[in-house]
């Protein structure tokens, strides 16, 4: 699992997930979770691991997607551009 962040054009921070060439929105602000630390303190309060966790909300659906490449590249995409690096850099490398 590939893990980053964006920052969308009213500032607000949500955590994405990579899935295949694109960055999927994975946040529930009405959850309570919004970016990455968010996730983090929800798994450390269930006992989960943080890729359950992601992975739950991927599996819901999560929320608008983003052309990986051109976040990658420093270009924004529909307003949003990547607030953190995406983690690990490489498929299939450890976290």
């Amino acid at each position: 699992m590939r893990i980053g962040q964006i920052r969308l054009p009213d500032d607000r921070i949500h955590a994405a997930l990579v899935q295949g060439d694109e960055l999927v929105d994975v946040a529930d602000p009405a959850a309570g979770l919004s970016g990455v630390a968010d996730f983090l303190d929800r798994a450390l309060e269930t006992g989960r691991r943080l890729e359950q966790v992601l992975g739950l909300r991927l599996a819901a659906g999560g929320g608008a997607r983003y052309p990986l490449a051109a976040l990658l590249g420093g270009e924004a995409a529909r307003g949003a551009r990547l607030a953190m690096p995406i983690t690990p850099r490489r498929p299939g490398a450890a976290a």
